[in-house]
């Protein structure tokens, strides 16, 4: 299940017992973005595009999250042609870089985008041998009746 919260305290949707919690930051900029609550946050992606007011603006971003490590950095509406270029720009930080599939609607599942999600939300997502979780095994008596 999937909420969007306004103006809410934030002590308040905490208690809901979410699994996980996005917070959405706005626009970077060194005037505006409280970059102490973003570096706090267990998992922290940076969500992008391609044009070239945002390439301008990721350039910044760059400059300012440089020495911080494993933030992901997603592009969304990006050609596909484009994203070798995007790979090349952001250097040392092209393993944290995704570009998501076109997605209309956030609230709609796209396997198209597991595979950076995978990536991102590592951290939250049930490990692999916990993922599986083990039935145990019925004996079967003489003609296949289960054992009391």
């Amino acid at each position: 299940t999937s909420n969007i919260f306004y103006q809410h305290k934030i002590s308040e949707i905490l208690k809901l017992g979410y699994d996980c919690y996005i917070y959405d930051f706005g626009h970077i900029s060194i005037e505006n973005f409280n970059f102490v609550s973003f570096l706090e946050k267990n998992i922290r992606c940076v969500v992008c595009g391609t044009k070239p007011q945002e390439i301008v603006a990721m350039r910044q971003v760059l400059e300012l999250l440089y020495q911080e490590k494993d933030i992901h950095y997603l592009f969304s509406f990006s050609d596909p042609g484009e994203q070798k270029d995007v790979i090349d720009m952001m250097e040392d930080k092209g393993a944290f870089t995704h570009f998501a599939n076109y997605n209309p609607d956030p609230f709609i599942y796209l396997s198209q985008n597991n595979s950076y999600f995978e990536k991102v939300f590592r951290e939250v997502l049930p490990k692999e041998e916990e993922a599986v979780v083990q039935k145990p095994k019925k004996r079967f008596g003489l003609f296949g009746r289960g054992k009391k």
